[in-house]
Protein backbone atom coordinates (compact mmCIF):
# COMPACT_ATOMS: atom_id res chain seq x y z
CA UNK A 1 0.00 0.00 0.00
CA UNK A 2 2.88 2.40 0.72
CA UNK A 3 4.06 2.10 -2.88
CA UNK A 4 0.64 3.17 -4.20
CA UNK A 5 0.55 6.08 -1.75
CA UNK A 6 3.98 7.24 -2.88
CA UNK A 7 2.95 6.97 -6.53
CA UNK A 8 -0.20 9.02 -5.85
CA UNK A 9 1.73 11.69 -3.94
CA UNK A 10 4.25 11.87 -6.77
CA UNK A 11 1.42 12.29 -9.31
CA UNK A 12 -0.14 15.09 -7.25
CA UNK A 13 3.24 16.81 -7.05
CA UNK A 14 3.64 16.63 -10.82
CA UNK A 15 0.19 18.17 -11.37
CA UNK A 16 0.06 20.56 -8.41
CA UNK A 17 0.48 23.72 -10.46
CA UNK A 18 -2.24 22.71 -12.93
CA UNK A 19 -4.64 21.84 -10.11
CA UNK A 20 -4.15 25.20 -8.40
CA UNK A 21 -4.52 27.01 -11.73
CA UNK A 22 -7.76 25.13 -12.39
CA UNK A 23 -9.10 26.16 -8.98
CA UNK A 24 -8.11 29.79 -9.55
CA UNK A 25 -9.79 29.91 -12.97
CA UNK A 26 -13.03 28.54 -11.54
CA UNK A 27 -12.83 31.01 -8.61
CA UNK A 28 -12.42 33.91 -11.04
CA UNK A 29 -15.43 32.82 -13.14
CA UNK A 30 -18.14 32.01 -10.59
CA UNK A 31 -21.30 30.54 -12.10
CA UNK A 32 -24.38 29.49 -10.17
CA UNK A 33 -26.03 26.07 -10.30
CA UNK A 34 -26.99 24.79 -13.76
CA UNK A 35 -25.09 27.67 -15.42
CA UNK A 36 -21.46 26.69 -14.75
CA UNK A 37 -20.42 26.14 -18.36
CA UNK A 38 -16.94 27.67 -17.93
CA UNK A 39 -16.09 25.56 -14.88
CA UNK A 40 -17.39 22.37 -16.48
CA UNK A 41 -15.39 23.03 -19.65
CA UNK A 42 -12.19 23.71 -17.68
CA UNK A 43 -12.55 20.48 -15.69
CA UNK A 44 -13.52 18.35 -18.71
CA UNK A 45 -10.63 19.66 -20.78
CA UNK A 46 -8.13 19.01 -17.99
CA UNK A 47 -9.37 15.45 -17.47
CA UNK A 48 -9.44 14.69 -21.20
CA UNK A 49 -5.81 15.86 -21.44
CA UNK A 50 -5.03 13.39 -18.65
CA UNK A 51 -6.54 10.50 -20.63
CA UNK A 52 -10.05 10.33 -19.17
CA UNK A 53 -13.14 9.46 -21.22
CA UNK A 54 -15.77 12.15 -20.63
CA UNK A 55 -19.55 11.84 -20.85
CA UNK A 56 -21.55 15.08 -20.68
CA UNK A 57 -25.16 15.99 -19.95
CA UNK A 58 -25.73 13.60 -17.04
CA UNK A 59 -29.29 13.38 -15.67
CA UNK A 60 -30.39 15.95 -18.24
CA UNK A 61 -28.11 18.63 -16.77
CA UNK A 62 -26.01 20.28 -19.48
CA UNK A 63 -23.02 21.01 -17.23
CA UNK A 64 -22.95 17.73 -15.27
CA UNK A 65 -20.46 15.15 -16.50
CA UNK A 66 -18.59 11.96 -15.71
CA UNK A 67 -14.96 11.17 -16.49
CA UNK A 68 -13.56 7.63 -16.44
CA UNK A 69 -10.37 5.70 -17.09
CA UNK A 70 -9.38 2.07 -17.15
CA UNK A 71 -11.35 -1.14 -16.99
CA UNK A 72 -11.83 -3.83 -14.43
CA UNK A 73 -12.02 -3.55 -10.69
CA UNK A 74 -11.85 -2.07 -8.22
CA UNK A 75 -13.87 0.96 -9.26
CA UNK A 76 -12.86 4.08 -7.37
CA UNK A 77 -15.26 7.02 -7.43
CA UNK A 78 -14.77 10.72 -6.81
CA UNK A 79 -17.43 13.41 -6.51
CA UNK A 80 -16.73 17.03 -7.40
CA UNK A 81 -18.87 20.17 -7.46
CA UNK A 82 -18.08 23.54 -9.00
CA UNK A 83 -21.13 25.77 -8.73
CA UNK A 84 -20.96 29.15 -6.99
CA UNK A 85 -23.49 30.77 -4.68
CA UNK A 86 -25.56 33.82 -5.63
CA UNK A 87 -24.74 37.11 -3.88
CA UNK A 88 -21.40 35.80 -2.56
CA UNK A 89 -18.98 37.67 -4.82
CA UNK A 90 -15.59 37.77 -3.10
CA UNK A 91 -12.08 38.93 -3.88
CA UNK A 92 -9.31 36.38 -3.37
CA UNK A 93 -8.50 37.54 0.18
CA UNK A 94 -9.48 36.50 3.72
CA UNK A 95 -11.51 39.65 4.47
CA UNK A 96 -14.98 40.18 3.02
CA UNK A 97 -14.53 42.22 -0.17
CA UNK A 98 -17.17 41.94 -2.86
CA UNK A 99 -15.99 42.13 -6.44
CA UNK A 100 -19.44 42.72 -7.87
CA UNK A 101 -22.46 43.84 -5.86
CA UNK A 102 -24.92 40.93 -5.80
CA UNK A 103 -22.61 38.75 -7.91
CA UNK A 104 -21.98 35.05 -7.49
CA UNK A 105 -18.96 33.70 -5.64
CA UNK A 106 -17.34 30.56 -4.26
CA UNK A 107 -18.04 31.03 -0.55
CA UNK A 108 -18.78 27.29 -0.47
CA UNK A 109 -15.35 26.35 -1.81
CA UNK A 110 -16.66 24.38 -4.76
CA UNK A 111 -13.85 25.81 -6.89
CA UNK A 112 -11.57 23.79 -4.60
CA UNK A 113 -13.77 20.69 -4.49
CA UNK A 114 -13.99 20.29 -8.25
CA UNK A 115 -10.28 20.91 -8.76
CA UNK A 116 -9.22 18.72 -5.83
CA UNK A 117 -11.29 15.79 -7.10
CA UNK A 118 -9.76 16.19 -10.56
CA UNK A 119 -6.31 16.16 -8.99
CA UNK A 120 -7.19 13.16 -6.81
CA UNK A 121 -8.47 11.18 -9.78
CA UNK A 122 -5.34 11.98 -11.79
CA UNK A 123 -3.18 10.93 -8.81
CA UNK A 124 -4.93 7.58 -8.40
CA UNK A 125 -4.80 6.99 -12.14
CA UNK A 126 -1.06 7.71 -12.00
CA UNK A 127 -0.58 5.30 -9.09
CA UNK A 128 -2.49 2.57 -10.92
CA UNK A 129 -0.46 3.14 -14.08
CA UNK A 130 2.88 3.15 -12.25
CA UNK A 131 2.10 -0.29 -10.82
CA UNK A 132 0.35 -1.59 -13.95
CA UNK A 133 -2.66 -2.26 -11.79
CA UNK A 134 -6.00 -2.70 -13.48
CA UNK A 135 -9.05 -0.92 -12.24
CA UNK A 136 -11.60 1.75 -13.07
CA UNK A 137 -11.69 5.31 -11.94
CA UNK A 138 -14.95 7.17 -12.18
CA UNK A 139 -15.19 10.86 -11.50
CA UNK A 140 -18.62 12.45 -11.29
CA UNK A 141 -19.00 16.21 -11.45
CA UNK A 142 -22.33 17.65 -10.46
CA UNK A 143 -23.70 20.78 -11.97
CA UNK A 144 -25.44 21.60 -8.72
CA UNK A 145 -26.22 20.22 -5.33
CA UNK A 146 -29.33 18.73 -3.79
CA UNK A 147 -31.51 21.80 -4.38
CA UNK A 148 -31.64 21.20 -8.13
CA UNK A 149 -31.49 17.41 -8.28
CA UNK A 150 -27.76 16.77 -8.60
CA UNK A 151 -27.66 14.87 -5.32
CA UNK A 152 -31.24 13.70 -4.86
CA UNK A 153 -31.11 11.37 -1.82
CA UNK A 154 -34.08 9.39 -3.16
CA UNK A 155 -32.31 8.83 -6.48
CA UNK A 156 -35.11 10.07 -8.74
CA UNK A 157 -33.18 11.61 -11.70
CA UNK A 158 -30.11 12.33 -9.62
CA UNK A 159 -26.56 11.63 -10.67
CA UNK A 160 -25.69 10.16 -7.29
Amino acid sequence: MRAYTGDAVEAVSRHEGEIWELSRKIWEHPETALEETYAAEQLRTYLERQGFRVETGLAGMETAFAAEWGSGSPVIGFLGEYDALPDMSQALRPEREQIKEGGAGHACGHNLLGSAMAGSAVAVKGAFGARRYSGDGSVLWLSCGRDYGGKDPDGRSACV
